[in-house]
């Protein structure tokens, strides 16, 4: 049977959604709520037959059925304000209230689509058609197939110290909040059912002088070592310590998930432990180890080149390394493109694949760049790494209030994560909420108290955007925070006492530093908006000769202190020489600042007048 509705075709024979005759990416979880909930339009599907249908009958919360109702409104083009074809009633159910028609074409007895190539009409087919319930069960095995049963997954000290009891309750605690406890994949027990647990943690601390020093240990069913990590920190860093943990812990056991998932193969006890490793050392990256942690799931996949988890590992970490550490040499991104190549002759749906090509393409090919982001973004719609990657180029292109929601996603699918925490606080700051952002400041602060990454993470939106002053007296309390150079610090002494001869320190520094290297253009950028002087910085950005270093501007473009520069016409020319406004026709995707009640000027028409003449 084939259901249409609106330009789509929801294909029960072959478990697939299309529009317009190309195929949807979708999860099979999603796929079979939207099969389930249209075949039974006629009335109401309440919550606890979607649970037995989708989820097996295990505990699921309410938020994972939100999310998986909210990914197949948004499939559909329908959403939760609109509600045109999923409606919900609250505290009962859902019910399907679209129009449907139903479609189908019969050879031989057998169901085949109407709009089907006449060659595949005449192929005759030996399955029979398979109802909606066998198609939930389908789909729910290919969304995950080790979630038949929960993994069971206990935490305990492995010693009787004071300091391991607290490190392994705040782990128990912190594990809780992960999305797989939440969405059934993985149930915590507590201690008295250690012997009956899936995975085991073994958690070890002990003060040794001024330091803490901690071991993080996890084993499998059978008692055997699955992946061991040593951590130190200052006792006054406990919550450090505590994050650390907790963050690596997390990761450790979302990729261990993947190892149990991998059947066919099974993988070789020495490749899980390669894996485990290559993960742990991804969420504790540096600029540093990032080259290392690459070879690491290089190796993985060289070992198991069917594990699919270790080949999207290393494309996450490939596009990571082309996005934000380091200018690539011609050699790295040959290497970039061996792997994505390779990657893509094993399954080239992975989502990462489109997000390492998006690094790939130039930094002013737009287009581009953001075409291959949103198809990651569709085919892996609750990755937190990929959300919080989404949302840093929407506030290149100025589209400030998706990226936020996509910051503020990453961190409801990656709660651990200090990252994508400090990300959503930014883009709060960059989109003028500033309040909404001291608000995740002190949300971060009741997980970590006093942890450093919170500090600066409060340190970098007070010194850019919020209260200049709250800035200063983190700078003043000694405490060792980012971008404490001397002219980073003019400045911020500048925007707590802007007298003119503090003003004039701040310029002249940011000034001096653009003319050692051209990158610090984003410093130059906001020190000019901010300080008025918009006329000196139209020049500049007019004649940018560095092409291939793109994101150093954009990355300051749409910051608050740059609003008196959008708002002056010839931005346009400056974004068109920048690549935006290529982007911004092409997409039909229009800036935030454009519906601007106060602009001056009309986005569409002046970007018309900047593509004749950019540099005019």
């Amino acid at each position: 049977m084939l259901y249409r509705v609106d330009q789509y075709v929801l294909d029960l024979r072959k478990f697939e959604l299309r529009k317009d005759g190309c195929p949807v990416p979708a999860e099979p979880q999603v796929l079979s709520l939207l099969f389930l909930l249209v075949e039974n339009r006629d009335r109401l599907v309440s919550k606890d037959e979607l649970i037995d249908a989708i989820w097996d009958g295990r505990a699921v919360s309410d938020s994972a059925i939100s999310s998986r109702i909210k990914t197949a409104r948004k499939l559909l083009g329908d959403d939760g304000d609109a509600q045109r074809l999923i409606r919900t009633v609250h505290g009962k159910g859902f019910r399907f209230v679209g129009p449907v028609s139903e479609e189908e074409t019969m050879v031989d007895g057998i169901v085949l689509d109407a709009h089907a190539p006449a060659e595949a009409r005449k192929r005759p087919i030996l399955i029979p058609t398979l109802g909606v319930a066998a198609l939930v069960l389908i789909g729910t095995l290919l969304w995950a197939p080790w979630q038949t049963k929960a993994v069971t997954v206990t935490v305990e000290p492995a010693s009787a110290s004071q300091e391991s009891e607290a490190l392994a309750r705040d782990f128990t605690a912190k594990l809780g909040m992960m999305t797989g406890v939440n969405d059934g994949a993985m149930r915590l027990l507590d201690r008295t059912g250690s012997e009956k647990a899936d995975l085991r943690f073994h958690v070890d601390a002990s003060a040794e002088g001024p330091e803490i020093a901690s071991n993080l240990v996890l084993l499998d069913r059978r008692g055997e070592l699955l992946w061991s990590k040593g951590f130190r920190q200052p006792r006054a860093k406990l919550s450090d310590l505590k994050q650390q943990l907790a963050y690596t812990g997390g990761k450790v056991l979302d990729c261990t998930l993947e190892t149990i998932a991998e059947r066919k193969p099974r993988l070789d006890p020495q490749v899980v432990k390669l894996y485990l490793n290559a993960c742990a050392a991804y969420a504790d990256q540096t600029e540093t180890n990032i080259f290392d942690i690459e070879r690491t799931f290089e190796k993985v996949v060289e070992v198991a080149p069917r594990f699919q988890p270790g080949w999207r590992s290393l494309l996450l970490a490939e596009a990571s390394t082309l996005d934000d550490y380091y200018e690539p040499t011609e050699a790295d991104l040959g290497r970039a493109r061996k792997i994505l190549a390779a990657a893509q002759k094993i399954n080239p749906a992975m989502p990462e694949i489109p997000l390492l090509q998006s690094g790939l393409a130039p930094q002013t090919a737009m287009t581009d760049r953001m075409r291959f982001l949103e198809m990651a973004v569709r085919s892996s719609p609750e990755d937190g790494d990929i959300a919080m990657i989404h949302s840093q180029y929407l506030l290149k292109v100025g589209r400030l209030k998706e990226a936020v929601a996509e910051a503020t996603r990453s961190v409801r699918d990656d709660p651990l994560s200090p990252a994508n925490r400090q990300a959503a606080v930014m883009a709060l700051g960059i989109a003028g909420r500033v309040p909404e952002a001291e608000q995740e400041l002190r949300d971060a602060e009741v997980l970590w108290p006093g942890a450093s990454t919170v500090r600066e993470a409060r340190f970098t939106l007070y010194l850019r955007i919020g209260d200049a002053k709250e800035a200063m007296r983190f700078r003043e309390s000694g405490a060792p925070m980012p971008s404490m150079s001397p002219y980073v610090g003019s400045f911020l002494i500048a925007r707590a006492n802007p007298t003119p001869a503090n003003v004039e320190l701040a310029l002249r520094d940011a000034r001096a530093l653009y003319a050692r290297t051209p990158i610090a253009i984003s410093h130059l950028s906001q020190t000019l908006g901010e300080f008025h002087r918009e006329e000196e910085l139209f020049p500049i950005l007019l004649n940018w000769p560095y092409p291939d270093k793109v994101d150093q501007v954009t990355d300051v473009l749409f910051r608050p202190a740059l609003n008196d520069f959008r708002h002056d016409p010839r931005f346009m020319r400056v974004a068109a020489r920048l690549g935006l406004l290529q982007y911004w026709q092409s997409s039909g995707q229009w800036p935030d600042f454009c519906f601007d009640a106060d602009l001056p000027y009309d986005c569409k028409r002046e970007a018309a007048a900047a593509l004749r003449s950019p540099r005019a």
